[in-house]
């Protein structure tokens, strides 16, 4: 994860948004949003998933625009939420939701394949955005690049 630490803020609010808008990718630009909300309706409604593109508008305005600490602050505690949700429902279907990207996978059924291997990835990807938001929020406005000798 290093490489990360030297993404310029800009590059994060891009990165973040484009992550973000990968959802439109899972949900078929909203024709399948159900199939995508049934294996954890609780966060990915249609209404969430819709929610998901606001949040993704709000990182690529904070990164071309002057953001503060607190801003980021708050995009870690978003992510957070999104992890330790994602914790909680892989911990009680991880053998299913393992089970359906597999099967899907083998029948090259591309319509079950996006929204099972989504619910298993997601969880980890906000991981990361969120040590990359607490990590802007606690060191300023540039995301620093150890030195290497």
């Amino acid at each position: 994860m290093s490489f990360l630490l030297g993404l310029k803020k800009y590059e994060l609010g891009v990165l973040a948004c484009a992550t973000n808008f990968s959802i439109l990718l899972f949900n078929n630009g909203f024709k399948t949003t159900e199939a995508l909300a049934a294996p954890n309706s609780n966060m990915f409604s249609p209404f969430g998933q819709g929610i998901i593109l606001v949040w993704g508008v709000a990182f690529m305005a904070a990164g071309v625009s002057d953001a503060g600490r607190a801003v980021w602050g708050a995009f870690a505690l978003e992510k957070l939420a999104y992890v330790v949700g994602w914790g909680y429902w892989f911990q009680l279907y991880r053998e299913p939701a393992t089970a359906a990207v597999l099967s899907a996978w083998k029948s090259a059924d591309y319509s079950k394949l996006l929204p099972a291997f989504f619910h298993v990835a997601y969880g980890p990807i906000d991981f990361v955005f969120m040590c990359l938001f607490a990590h802007k929020a606690l060191f300023k406005n540039r995301l620093k690049r150890p030195k290497s000798n």
